[in-house]
């Protein structure tokens, strides 16, 4: 490379220090838009997966309610209904006279006769029951990060060989 070689190289221009800074400005809030835009999808997919649990964990557990824990023996195949007032127990009579029962406790929902839990993070269980038909609500609440999330399920239910009004 002879002299005058070096004297062009060296007289070519570069980049400026505004450009440089610019260009990083603009690199960098991209890079920041592309971070909180993973972090909010990050937390979105976190609740969803609680919804999406405590909703599945509801079904079920209204499932048990209505069709019996090992799938029969349910309120749908009670005879009759019996409740105390304001309270959060149903007691029903299926086929052949026995008594089962669903309660709650501390935040459990228990079956009766065995007494074995079926559902926890139940916050509500209402029942609303006469000779005719028994209403039952639940509703399930999470707390997660502060927030808390609640679930509610409704359902209606004759006991077997009633007469329903509409019929």
């Amino acid at each position: 490379m002879n002299f005058k070689n070096k004297l062009l190289f060296l007289n070519k221009s570069a980049f400026t220090m505004t450009e440089i800074m610019m260009a990083s400005t603009v690199l960098l809030l991209g890079l920041v838009g592309v971070v909180s835009l993973y972090v909010m999808v990050l937390n979105i997919n976190d609740v969803e997966s609680i919804r999406a649990k405590e909703l599945n964990d509801g079904a079920l557990i209204m499932q048990k309610i209505l069709r019996g824990v090992g799938g029969n023996n349910g309120l749908r195949e009670a005879v009759s209904f019996s409740t105390v007032t304001n309270s959060s127990d149903i007691s029903y009579i299926i086929p052949g006279g026995e008594t089962r029962r669903f309660y709650l406790s501390n935040g459990n929902l228990y079956y009766g006769p065995s007494g074995a839990v079926i559902g926890d993070d139940v916050s509500a269980f209402n029942v609303t029951a006469t000779t005719d038909y028994a209403d039952i609500s639940i509703t399930f609440s999470k707390i997660h990060r502060g927030k808390t999330y609640s679930f509610s399920f409704f359902e209606s239910v004759w006991p077997r060989n009633s007469i329903r009004s509409w019929e």
